[in-house]
């Protein structure tokens, strides 16, 4: 049977150090600033930032993997440097290098030499929990590729630390300007105001700058949650900005298959959400929008 690696014993190993009951406090807390739409202002404390890997992660990285695998395979089968934006603990980095470990599995060799992604983020402490995530991930995805650090390498620079929501500096265009892949997946839905459907002026200009940086062919990813208020709006808008005359938003939902571990389910025993029928559990299903703009040439 082949190996079936879980975000949820990933997150479990990344958060033991983090006690159980103010984990499951935080995990309420999350929940009901996603339920309520407030803006998640959890992120900067220890236990915010366990709390999103335990209850958010498994479905946010299967998500970005399936989207890989079943449509965008072309993309990443080869030497590929991405930059995330609004990558928090580093989701897009886990999926797409569990996307290529299992394109190696399933081809006999790996999709190029180097998967490279840059993260940014406006909260710099989330390099510390992509750490430790790292350090659990890298044993599982050997497990499922033995040919990682031989075969192919998956290069992750320190996490570059700026507010997307301002104006950024020339550091983030010079790190945009040789990608050939930039993501940005549940960003626009966190920007404030959350819940418009336009986006904040600062963010426009800084779409079309990274615009005008970015090579000729490279492709922007945008994906979000689509059944948050004014998401897709947001989506066309982002597009738009991005040099996009006719946005095309495609819609798509996907189960998190990971298997819960008996560490998850003694968490989830202390959790108690309001919402749930029959027992407390991480996030596992997902309903996306996702659209791809291509650069071309000035």
């Amino acid at each position: 049977m082949p190996f079936r690696l879980s975000y949820h014993d990933l997150a479990a190993r990344a958060t033991g150090e983090v006690p159980r009951d103010k984990l499951a406090r935080a995990v309420e807390r999350l929940s009901a600033a996603y339920r309520e739409g407030r803006a998640v202002d959890t992120h900067a404390t220890r236990e915010g930032r366990a709390a999103y890997l335990v209850h958010t992660l498994g479905a946010h990285a299967c998500d970005v993997r399936r989207l890989v695998l079943d449509e965008l395979e072309a993309e990443v089968a080869r030497d590929i440097r991405v930059v995330a934006l609004g990558a928090g603990p580093g989701t897009e980095a886990l999926a797409l290098a569990e996307a290529w470990a299992t394109l190696s599995a399933r081809d006999g060799k790996p999709p190029g030499r180097t998967l490279r992604v840059d993260r940014v983020d406006r909260v710099a402490a989330w390099e510390e929990s992509f750490l430790a995530l790292r350090a659990a991930f890298e044993p599982m995805l050997r497990e499922l590729d033995p040919g990682l650090g031989e075969a192919w390498a998956w290069d992750t620079p320190p996490l570059v630390s700026c507010d997307l929501a301002r104006p950024i500096p020339d550091q983030i265009l010079e790190l945009v300007a040789p990608a050939d892949v930039i993501t940005a997946a549940n960003l626009l839905s966190e920007i404030l105001p959350r819940g418009t459907p336009e986006l904040p002026p600062a963010l426009t200009e800084n779409l079309k700058a990274i615009a005008g940086k970015a090579r000729e062919g490279a492709a922007f990813i945008i994906l979000d949650r689509g059944h948050a208020p004014g998401v897709t709006a947001r989506i066309e808008a982002a597009a738009r900005a991005l040099g996009e005359t006719d946005p095309q938003i495609h819609e798509r939902e996907v189960r998190c298959a990971c298997a819960l571990t008996k560490t998850t389910k003694a968490l989830y025993a202390r959790v108690k959400l309001p919402t749930t029928k029959v027992e407390d559990r991480p996030i596992g299903n997902t309903r996306t929008a996702w659209t791809l703009v291509r650069f071309r040439g000035r």
